[in-house]
């Protein structure tokens, strides 16, 4: 008779078998979700810009005379940041709100600091207030110079300190500036917003290791835990990238099809007898064999090019004159316009960028 396996080398056993069954799933379920990820967005002209925005924070500390926080945020995404969306919880205030902008003028800071990959820091006050007197909102480096220090007496209240911390990235495209509300980062460990700023002093909690028996109990529900939410999380994207793809296809094909469209001329005007001829008139037909919901239209410059969404539908076998408005001062001598038509189809707003009109023009 052989004697059983000891309890130590069960528990090693069933560690191993985790681990081995989430590397399985982990080695299949990422390239598969990559495949399907790149097939989804194969010619598709994508607008939206956040899912390549992304920051860390680094750390965060407290002045020793406890009137603010020095907060480090590392650029992890692909864009600069343009601003910072900051929002701050003490014992003594709710949450508030503030923008810190010129980013790259924050002392410590210089123009590289908002670049990809680069860390910029800054301070915040813990007590100022996020708006003035008459309750309009400040910028983050008002609040902070704004702050008074009341003079302390010995019945004085206990300082208050920091509860939470949201920091919300926002870039410049073309001009204009994108909040990114998905890329949020929130703090909310108050032993890490209050530790004192000694860089490199990470003994922040001193306590007892727990029991070799508990640690393995725990680390086998941690990696079951980990393998159960994967499997569910991929389920449920397989689901929903199978149902966008379908949704895609359907109006890639109507956009193939049904629809066929001319730009029967083009002209340009002086709207309002200052700069020029600042407005384009377009008389579009619709020759296909369904409504188009929209037109976006590319204004292309000498110096520069403007997106216009018209906001007109065109149905089917229907003709119509509309007009789009640029300013000369911006984009300079207007060269060629691209006309690309909108559908709606399932759920699913598509730009058909396989059926675009370009004309070029010489009036302007």
């Amino acid at each position: 008779m052989k004697k059983a396996i000891s309890v130590l080398l069960s528990w090693v056993l069933i560690v191993g078998f985790a681990v081995a069954m989430s590397a399985i799933i982990f080695g299949w379920a990422i390239p598969f979700v990559e495949k399907v990820s790149e097939n989804l967005n194969k010619n598709e002209r994508s607008d939206i810009y956040c899912d390549n925005v992304a920051i860390k924070i680094k750390d965060v500390c407290k002045a020793a005379d406890n009137t603010s926080i020095t907060i480090k945020v590392l650029n992890t995404g692909s864009y600069s940041l343009k601003r910072l969306g900051i929002a701050r919880e003490t014992t003594g205030s709710a949450l508030q709100s503030c923008y810190l902008y010129n980013l790259e003028t924050i002392p410590g800071n210089n123009p590289q600091s908002v670049l990809p990959g680069n860390e910029l820091q800054f301070k915040l006050a813990i007590e100022a207030p996020f708006t003035d007197s008459r309750g309009i909102p400040l910028d983050c480096n008002s609040a902070q110079s704004d702050l008074i220090i009341p003079p302390a007496t010995p019945t004085a209240n206990p300082k208050p300190y920091v509860t939470k911390i949201e920091v919300v990235p926002w870039i410049n495209i073309e001009g204009a500036d994108i909040n990114c509300p998905s890329s949020i980062v929130t703090i909310k460990d108050i032993n890490i917003l209050n530790h004192d700023c000694l860089w490199g002093d990470t003994d922040l909690i001193n306590k007892k290791g727990i029991s070799p028996l508990i640690a393995t109990i725990l680390l086998v529900a941690l990696v079951i835990a980990i393998a159960l939410i994967v499997w569910f999380w991929y389920t449920n994207f397989l689901q929903d990238q199978t149902r966008k793809i379908g949704e895609k296809a359907i109006a890639e094909g109507e956009c193939t099809l049904a629809i066929d469209f001319k730009v029967e001329s083009v002209s340009c005007f002086d709207k309002d007898g200052i700069n020029g001829k600042d407005n384009i008139i377009l008389n579009l037909r619709n020759e296909g064999k369904t409504k188009i919901d929209d037109f976006r239209v590319r204004i292309y410059g000498s110096t520069n090019s403007k997106m216009v969404i018209i906001g007109e539908s065109l149905p089917e076998t229907y003709a119509k004159q509309t007009s789009v408005e640029f300013d000369p001062l911006t984009i300079g001598t207007v060269q060629r316009i691209e006309v690309m038509p909108i559908i709606a189809t399932e759920g699913i707003v598509k730009t058909c960028t396989n059926k675009v009109a370009i004309v070029p023009i010489t009036d302007c």
